[in-house]
């Protein structure tokens, strides 16, 4: 397969030079072997016009991956943190103002979940720690509508909706909500020091 893309030229002093591009690359379908490898290899060229001989094109993988190595995690990506001191994790309202400051986070830059899928990931899966405290009886009973671009991923949120209505009731968990969000809590900011070294005001 094969594409075209227009790129944009930058002046210089003696001539032209092209601005680098960003591609990404997504494959549908599957393959079904036994043993599935850990790598597949996959070929990647650019081609230039004769007049454009003189430019040599550098091809960088920039997957997922490969940009987490490049960019740690660090404090200064989670502009919410560190909580105030007198943040009352009992309080609806105190959750609810943190989930708007998460889902404004994870909203104002569209490209982060491709720069730093790690961040992406962490504050992706706080925000959906935020919203089930704010409103406990998720998916159950009334909450307000989050922004679609936020997907429902991430270990906390994947629990929370498919534990099995089977299962004895955790003896934690029944005095709803204040029970809930004080157990939500512990993982918040066990995560937040884990992952960041944040420790709790609290």
């Amino acid at each position: 397969m094969s594409t075209t893309i227009n790129v944009k030229t930058i002046p210089q002093q003696y001539g032209y030079t092209l601005n680098s591009i960003e591609l990404s690359v997504r494959f549908h379908g599957a393959v079904y072997f036994q043993d599935v490898p850990e790598h597949v290899p996959v070929k990647v060229s650019i081609h230039l016009s004769d007049e454009w001989a003189g430019l040599l094109p550098v091809v960088l993988d920039v997957s997922k991956d490969s940009l987490a190595a490049k960019n740690p995690l660090t404090p200064a990506m989670f502009p919410f943190l560190p909580l105030p001191s007198q943040f009352e994790p009992t309080d609806t309202c105190q959750w609810q103002q943190l989930v708007k400051q998460i889902e404004h986070c994870l909203l104002a830059d569209p490209l982060l979940d491709s720069k730093n899928p790690e961040c992406y990931r962490l504050m992706r899966e706080l925000f959906w720690m935020a919203f089930v405290a704010a409103f406990p009886e998720f998916p159950h009973g009334d909450w307000p509508r989050w922004n679609g671009l936020i997907t429902m991923e991430g270990d906390f949120i994947s629990r929370w909706v498919l534990k099995d209505e089977d299962e004895e009731p955790n003896v934690e968990l029944l005095d709803v909500p204040r029970a809930v969000r004080l157990t939500i809590w512990e993982q918040f900011r066990s995560m937040v020091y884990d992952r960041l070294s944040i420790p709790s005001t609290r």
